[in-house]
């Protein structure tokens, strides 16, 4: 679904959920997927931001990374049609962190907000602990729902 004439893509015309897509040895991965719940269609390009969050709503450090190749495409997302987007990150305590025990607090939110918006969607984060200093890297959007 490439292309565009139709606008950009709206916070408030868009409802976000996380899945997750398997672990790998101290690494986790999810997707993102972004859906339209609008009743037209809209474009998105790029990269949506992340905020991780305690469950009390308190900011737990977040270090997204942008990754690319591939670089981002147009989407048109139709009414109910979805983006998604890749997440990694991983659960071995990094250099600073501590040894045994978590190595950061657990986040139960995130703040997802879809790219060119400043306004955010909420979604219950239910992937565990991210360790690294809160290093989540992500693809760009990518047209369709997740895999799996």
């Amino acid at each position: 679904m490439a292309g565009g004439g139709s606008g950009r893509c709206r916070t408030d015309g868009l409802k976000v959920r996380i899945s997750t897509a398997g672990p790998a040895a101290g690494q986790r991965f999810a997707f993102l997927t972004l859906t339209n719940t609008s009743g037209s269609a809209c474009r998105v390009r790029g990269y949506v931001g992340m905020l991780l969050l305690t469950a009390s709503d308190h900011p737990i450090p977040t270090n997204l990374e942008r990754l690319s190749p591939p670089g981002p495409q147009t989407i048109v997302l139709r009414p109910g049609g979805s983006a998604y987007a890749r997440l990694q990150w991983t659960i071995v305590p990094g250099a600073r962190e501590p040894a045994h025990g978590a190595c950061a607090p657990t986040p139960g939110l995130a703040w997802i907000t879809p790219p060119d918006e400043r306004a955010h969607l909420v979604v219950a984060w239910n992937q565990g602990v991210v360790c690294g200093g809160g290093h989540v890297s992500t693809t760009p959007l990518r047209p369709g729902p997740a895999p799996g």
